[in-house]
């Protein structure tokens, strides 16, 4: 036995007073902001070799703005974003799930065309978005089960990743739907895109999740629908068909 003694003096205690303040954080109503304002607030892009690295700043795509504020808004149902490539369009749905885990939780569907592009979509940009958010990556379950390619299980809602085939579009539901890459998505035998279908996308219908079931959904114009475009005033996108304008 040691005869070594230590004086309560000498050993280092925790603050009570911090331990309470921290206790007591977890009793206090989230932050009430919308997906543009919490992208302004805590986005942190590190888009080395090749695009914006730093916070995130409305001057350099004000045209994000619109829809983000747009998928907070409960009179709009579904949001449409077509647009060129490397326009900063999956960076919507990117700041709405952000968002979502940190103040506002929500289930979450997100598609990508196939298998290899949701898996590469994950381990690019997905995984590292959560490293460089704190807030967000505390709240990532530690099972294995809980943080894989294809399912994320946050504190108090879920993400799953999906290719667009048909079953996984009929057979699936949730309150939050983030689509990328639309006119990439497979088709139908009619020649109609999967997502076009109102026995497919419809299918993830509202009222099996109450009111407040929104979406996202991101193309290039060449396959945009014309209520996205020529309603607008806008022409036709060059080399677009009227059956293709009626795709998506």
């Amino acid at each position: 036995m040691s005869d070594s003694y230590t004086s309560p003096d000498d050993v280092l205690f925790a603050d009570p007073r911090l331990i309470l303040a921290e206790a007591i954080k977890a009793y206090l109503p989230p932050e009430r902001i919308n997906t543009a304002d919490y992208a302004a607030k805590h986005r942190i892009l590190d888009n080395r070799g090749g695009g914006y690295v730093g916070r995130w700043n409305h001057d350099e795509a004000p045209f994000l703005v619109g829809p983000m504020e747009a998928l907070d808004e409960l009179r709009f149902l579904n949001v449409a974003v077509v647009g060129p490539a490397r326009s900063g369009k999956t960076t919507i749905g990117q700041n709405w799930i952000l968002k979502s885990v940190d103040v506002d939780p929500a289930d979450f569907l997100v598609y990508a065309q196939t298998d290899d592009v949701i898996e590469s979509y994950v381990k690019r940009e997905i995984a590292p978005m959560i490293d460089l958010h704190p807030q967000v990556k505390e709240k990532l379950g530690l099972r294995p089960v809980d943080n894989s390619l294809k399912f994320k299980r946050f504190r108090a809602m879920w993400i799953e990743f999906l290719a667009a085939a048909y079953n996984n579009l009929i057979n699936k539901s949730a309150p939050r739907i983030i689509m990328t890459e639309i006119d990439a998505y497979p088709r139908r035998p009619s020649g109609r895109l999967v997502c076009s279908c109102q026995d497919a996308a419809m299918e993830l219908h509202r009222p099996r999740n109450g009111v407040g079931q929104a979406q996202c959904r991101a193309s290039l114009p060449d396959r945009a629908r014309r209520s996205a475009s020529r309603r607008r005033g806008y022409p036709r996108p060059r080399g677009a068909t009227p059956q293709d304008a009626d795709q998506i």
